[in-house]
């Protein structure tokens, strides 16, 4: 059944305007401000959290940030794309082959000095080994006759003491080992038993002393073969670690922590020269070998055809001598070495046309150039002759007294 509302009712048919305000059923588009407000006076509305208004002044500062972040990365894109856009000029076109030229040939040369160094460390290896097993066997064989001839001086000195109660002569009885077994129970029986004695034992005293000096050199050629071993294979060592470094430098990349500390406590070899033979030097041989052992890994300059700068640097010298074939013919001649010997640490050996290095020594030197212009390379004899083929003349002390 239908009901009707009767027609004195006073109810009123909405209006299309207020149909489409504050439609809750989200089917018709409101606004904030077509909604109907409560009354609210200042003292209905509830207290601000302080907390929450620095979260949000916080989280609208990280919004700005990162939107300024985001603007900065735009930029750069833009940048860039300009750039791959320019057309590079013809000198820098040029520039980048050189420098891509240099570097393939840096890392070329560092390749080279690494197998090379690594080629010469097995031997090496072997031969300190071996050197510090003799060493080792020498040491304790000595040790073990220095207490059979402390017992035998022992002895000898109780034996010269009981002949001189005896009224022998000490002097014939000097070399005596033992007189446990004489009978001295009379002084004529005393006596021919010491003179028997002395002379059996005096054998045995030679033959113990022999053993002795024997032992002692055996000793000195270990300690000889070792200390020239241990050399070498420091040396080597020392190769390798510069190769590595190089190839760190080569690749662009770090080098290895262990490889600079290595540089930094680096042995250098013992040298000395007489002051007469370092004329118009202020650095001391050891000093001028850590100079061009730190320019291996952390260069001041480019030593391009520097090889005379870098050794008068290095020993505070005088830097007025034009060239290293200069500095050769002006020495006396009595001062310059022949080729055919090795050059000790420190000394300045040279090459013709023009070339100087320093020694390192056992046949190992520094010298710019020689794989990669430009740098200080550590290298063997044998690699420099292999790489430049050049005369080698000879050494000399470090001594600039013309310059």
């Amino acid at each position: 059944m239908l009901m009707f509302a009767s027609a004195g009712a006073t109810v009123a048919a909405p209006t299309p305007s207020d149909t489409t305000k504050c439609d809750a059923t989200g089917k018709t588009k409101t606004t904030k401000d077509d909604c109907p407000k409560e009354d609210e006076s200042d003292t209905d509305k509830p207290a601000a959290n302080p907390d929450k208004q620095k979260d949000k002044a916080k989280d609208e500062a990280d919004k700005a940030i990162d939107t300024d972040a985001e603007e900065t990365d735009e930029d750069k894109k833009d940048k860039d794309k300009k750039d791959k856009g320019k057309k590079k000029t013809k000198e820098e076109i040029e520039a980048e082959k050189k420098e891509a030229a240099a570097k393939a040939a840096a890392a070329a040369a560092a390749a080279k000095a690494l197998e090379l160094a690594n080629a010469a460390l097995p031997g090496a290896t072997k031969a300190y080994k071996v050197a510090g097993k003799r060493k080792k066997a020498a040491d304790a064989r000595l040790n073990g006759l220095n207490d059979q001839i402390e017992d035998a001086r022992l002895t000898v000195a109780r034996v010269a003491r009981q002949a001189y109660i005896t009224g022998v002569d000490p002097a014939a009885l000097a070399q005596v080992v033992t007189l446990e077994s004489a009978d001295a129970s009379s002084w004529s029986n005393a006596q021919r038993m010491l003179k028997m004695v002395g002379d059996t034992e005096s054998v045995k005293m030679a033959q113990a002393i022999a053993t002795i000096e024997a032992a002692e050199a055996e000793k000195t050629a270990a300690d000889a073969q070792y200390a020239t071993a241990k050399a070498e294979y420091d040396l080597v060592t020392l190769n390798v670690n510069a190769a590595r470094f190089s190839m760190g430098l080569a690749d662009e990349g770090p080098a290895a922590a262990e490889v600079a500390d290595f540089f930094k406590t680096y042995p250098v070899p013992d040298c000395s020269f007489k002051p007469e033979d370092m004329n118009k030097t202020t650095k001391t041989c050891q000093e001028a070998i850590r100079y061009v052992l730190a320019q291996v890994t952390a260069p001041e300059k480019d030593w391009f055809y520097l090889c005379l700068n870098l050794q008068t640097i290095a020993y505070g010298a005088p830097q007025t001598i034009p060239n290293a074939i200069d500095q050769w013919n002006g020495m006396p001649e009595e001062l310059r070495h022949s080729p055919n010997t090795v050059a000790p640490p420190g000394a300045l050996m040279f090459w013709a046309p023009n070339h100087v290095a320093m020694s390192l020594g056992n046949n190992m030197l520094v010298s710019n150039d020689v794989l990669g212009t430009g740098r200080v390379w550590i290298v063997s004899f044998e690699t420099i002759q292999a790489v430049w083929g050049f005369t080698y003349l000879g050494w000399t002390a470090p001594d600039f007294r013309n310059a």
